[in-house]
């Protein structure tokens, strides 16, 4: 009879390969916490997708220990591993994250032709992270005032027409 150990090793194993790896990543989700330290050991030499499932699990585990690994991740040359991997490590408050964010953001910034969506989730990250301020526009920082101004029903103002 194989241990719940064997099992996760094979999942695991499974994140490797494109055609299984969605179906391994369900598979692991049954042993809970239990596959932490096997998936932190293997997820920065997944492949793409196998990493994309490593990603989810360790933010669905909710566990500051993945920070190693996505750190280790923050590096892919694939730009949605390192996406995914940013907001990762600012929904789990990695603050060893950070020089490392600061060192992709600034790579990614400079990139021709523009890449819309990669700076934005690294500015994210490095603001949740408390390495950089929000930048709100002085218009909508004023919209944003008159917003929170309200009726004694509690009902957000609006602007007369």
């Amino acid at each position: 009879m194989r241990s719940d150990d064997d099992a996760i090793r094979e999942l695991v194993a499974q994140l490797n390969d494109d055609r299984s790896a969605e179906w391994a990543s369900d598979g692991l989700r049954q042993y809970g916490s239990a596959i932490l330290p096997h998936l932190i050991e293997a997820a920065p030499g997944l492949p793409h997708l196998g990493q994309l499932c490593a990603i989810e699990l360790f933010v669905e585990l909710g566990d500051g220990r993945a920070g190693a690994a996505l750190i280790r991740m923050l590096r892919s040359e694939h730009d949605t591993v390192h996406e995914w991997a940013a907001e990762a490590v600012a929904e789990l408050r990695i603050y060893e994250a950070v020089p490392e964010l600061r060192r992709v953001y600034d790579e990614v910034k400079g990139r021709e032709p523009p890449d819309w969506t990669g700076p934005v989730r690294l500015r994210d990250a490095l603001t949740v992270l408390g390495a950089r301020e929000a930048i709100v526009p002085p218009r909508v920082a004023e919209l944003s005032r008159i917003d929170r101004g309200s009726n004694a029903a509690g009902q957000s103002r609006t602007c007369p027409k």
